[in-house]
């Protein structure tokens, strides 16, 4: 009994709670922090021990994972040191082994494999002592403060019952971290390719290559893909924390906010945002211009009387609501041009408002909806633009520094899946690939899922090539030739200060692509685009951020070289400004075809 009063009172001893707390990080991390938070709240443990001790327990927890990797390594025999597998955790570590250990710290299952991987992997013990400080800064100051202010509002101002609330929120979020944690590490475990010691697991993959998916795809080609990967469907608010990371730094390093705007000089903000696609069409040379396909842009402005003024090709055109449809028509003839079109704005990102136009009656009906969403005095900006004759769809990402040959990064192909009905079963029943399941929401968002097509009848799920709009992206990276890069060369090298940005195009098969042949240009995207093969189902989360990493750090590189030439790269606040009204112009763009 002595010695329980004895410790009693010692653990009133704010230090005493501090390094218990401490330890228990050593059970499980993110609990302990709640509770931490908890008996902080309930005035038990001052603010500044609980979160020393919780802190510092996660970092020596940390350095103990590492470590004990180090030790490990020692252990292997010299079969496995030598192994290719451990030689490619060698160079992964160097290249990206701090940014591997940032984001493990934001995915719950993934500090020890991570950790003590790195461990293994030989990697800087210093580096990872930074990275695991810095990581476990931020995750233990988001979660301990995060639950503090609710914890402490609720047991003043609930007395008598806080405790069992508090006790109750607890639980809640324990309950909930394990179940997170368990669905994300059975996700990653599972769409994670295994490979053997001695590198078999790679030429297996080889010689049991999948099929290369583009273009119109019926639905049962689908079903050899994962429902997804592991963080395909992550919000973008959680998803792109670690991409915020590293533009500050690099923000820092090259003291300029705006610099990636630099990269591309003779687009609009560089293409980073609000660029025009109409103004970079324009701007092509007579080579890039044989690629593009024929479009003009309009402008539809509300008047305060209600009536609707288009602007295109410097004339001005006034209409009401129900002649709208009518106008367009007039001026797509003048422009020399015919259905089938395409309509999107000129301002667009990631596929927001883009429609298939294959006759009058879809015209008219897609010109009203447009100015029927506008507010008086509000104007907005949109292409018409021919259809591509193929059905095949690419984005193709191109990186070249001042001076020096450009190359390809990435190769995403797009398959747009398509349904045939059979007349017993609606489109929701007939929709049986995990990969195609798992984008339900976004298909039933513009048509009726429990439809029953006839017979034979083919019904296009997307015909966007957006990835936000329901297209499937698969990595094409075996497309990857020199004909095809001294091809994409030699158009981007005509469009006036072009470095950086990812073509969409369009092509009639993937031999064609390969060959450099047969190239219809969709869409010209700037610094803002994404080597969108991180959108394949089988992606894994470290190859994907790898990969966004890069393609960041190769903007802010190409982004000073072009600054040493003389170009100005905007302020922050421009950019702010500029986000800002893309922002008010998404709003009214709709969904997608």
């Amino acid at each position: 009994m002595e010695f329980l009063l004895g410790l009693a009172q010692h653990g009133q001893n704010p230090w005493v709670q501090a390094v218990l707390l401490g330890l228990s990080t050593f059970i499980a991390e993110d609990p302990a922090i709640f509770a931490a938070a908890t008996l902080a709240a309930a005035d038990l443990v001052p603010v500044n021990f609980a979160f020393g001790g919780i802190f510092l327990g996660i970092v020596f927890g940390d350095l103990g994972l590492f470590a004990a990797g180090r030790f490990g390594h020692r252990l292997l025999s010299d079969k496995w040191k030598n192994s290719p597998y451990l030689g490619r955790m060698e160079r992964f570590v160097r290249s990206y082994g701090l940014y591997a250990v940032l984001l493990s710290r934001f995915v719950p299952g993934m500090r020890f494999p991570v950790y003590t991987g790195a461990g293994i992997a030989r990697m800087d013990g210093r580096i990872f002592a930074i990275g695991v400080c810095i990581a476990s800064a931020l995750w233990t100051t988001l979660v301990f403060f995060v639950f503090l202010g609710p914890g402490r509002a609720i047991y003043h101002t609930y007395e008598k019952w806080g405790w069992l609330i508090l006790i109750g929120l607890l639980l809640f979020f324990f309950l909930l971290h394990r179940i997170i944690g368990k669905r994300l590490k059975k996700r990653f475990m599972d769409t994670s390719p295994s490979e053997s010691e001695d590198g078999e697991g790679s030429t297996q993959k080889e010689e049991n290559a999948e099929p290369l998916l583009c273009g119109p795809v019926d639905e049962e080609k689908f079903r050899f893909l994962p429902a997804s990967s592991v963080f395909e469907f992550w919000h973008p608010s959680y998803f792109y924390i670690p991409i915020i990371g590293l533009y500050t730094w690099l923000c820092a390093r090259y003291r300029s906010i705006g610099l990636p705007v630099a990269a591309n000089p003779g687009i609009r903000m560089g293409g980073l945002i609000g660029e025009s696609k109409q103004e970079i069409y324009d701007a092509c040379g007579p080579i890039a211009r044989r690629y593009m396909l024929k479009s003009f842009a309009f402008e539809l402005r509300r008047t305060s009387s209600d009536r609707f003024l288009l602007m295109s090709g410097g004339r001005v055109y006034e209409a009401a609501l129900h002649t709208i449809g009518a106008i367009c028509q007039r001026i797509i003839s003048s422009n020399r041009m015919k259905f089938p079109l395409i309509c999107k704005p000129d301002r667009g990102q990631r596929g927001d408002g883009v429609s298939f136009l294959s006759n009058h009656r879809e015209l008219e009906i897609r010109m009203q909806r447009i100015a029927g969403g506008l507010q008086r005095g509000a104007s907005v900006r949109y292409i018409f633009q021919k259809k591509a004759t193929s059905d095949c769809e690419a984005g193709v990402f191109y990186v070249r520094f001042p001076d020096r040959e450009g190359r390809i990064t990435s190769i995403t192909l797009k398959a747009f899946p398509q349904i045939v009905g059979d007349g017993l079963h609606s489109l929701e029943s007939l929709l049986k690939a995990p990969v195609l399941r798992s984008r339900m929401r976004i298909y039933a968002g513009r048509m009726d899922m429990d439809r029953v097509p006839a017979r034979g009848e083919v019904v296009p799920l997307v015909r966007s090539g957006n990835h936000k709009q329901g297209c499937i992206f698969l990595d094409g990276e075996s497309l990857q030739s020199e004909a095809l890069r001294k091809a994409v060369d030699r158009i981007c090298r005509d469009i006036p200060g072009f470095y950086f940005g990812r073509l969409d195009v369009r092509f009639p098969s993937v031999a064609d692509l390969s060959r450099g042949k047969n190239l219809e240009i969709v869409e010209i995207n700037g610094a803002g685009a994404e080597a969108t093969h991180i959108w394949d189902p089988r992606a894994r989360i470290l190859d994907s951020y790898a990969s966004l990493f890069e393609h960041w750090k190769w903007v802010f590189a190409i982004g000073a070289e072009n600054r040493k030439r003389g170009f100005v790269p905007p302020s922050g606040i421009r950019l702010l400004k500029e986000f800002r009204a893309y922002l008010k112009l998404a709003r009214d763009y709709g969904i997608a075809d």
